[in-house]
This record gives C-alpha cells, structure tokens and sequence, in this order.
C-alpha cells in the first residue's frame, strides 16, 4: 500500500510525504501483523531524508502472541 501524509503549521507551508509500505501477517488468525516501510519526502526536500518506519500490531482479543 502506499499512503500520503499531508502536514501544515500555521503560517508555513505545506509538507508532504509518500510512504510506500507492507504489511504482512504472522499469524493463521491474522491477528499479529508488522509493517515496513519507508517515508520519503515528496515537497521541502533540503534536509530531508527517507526515514524507515515499521510497527508490530497484535490484537490480543483474538489470541495470543503464539497461537
């Protein structure tokens, strides 16, 4: 998936950023997910670089971290 993070500070301009990921689940109950991705500055370049950005999701209702 790819997402658009769009941020504005009052009295500045716009910053967007494009973060092409994955997602893939670890598990047969699809209840333990990670994401990997990368953030990559698409608007106020000078100074910024691609950040690398990945959570862990785990939804414990569903089951445990090992089922």
């Amino acid at each position: 998936m790819t997402e658009v993070i769009w941020s504005k500070n009052k009295g500045a301009s716009s910053v967007v950023d494009v973060v092409p990921q994955m997602q893939v689940s670890l598990s047969k109950l699809q209840h333990i997910l990670i994401s990997v991705g990368v953030s990559v500055p698409a608007t106020q370049r000078d100074g910024a670089h691609p950040e690398f950005l990945t959570y862990f999701l785990w939804d414990w209702f569903d089951g445990g971290l090992f089922q």
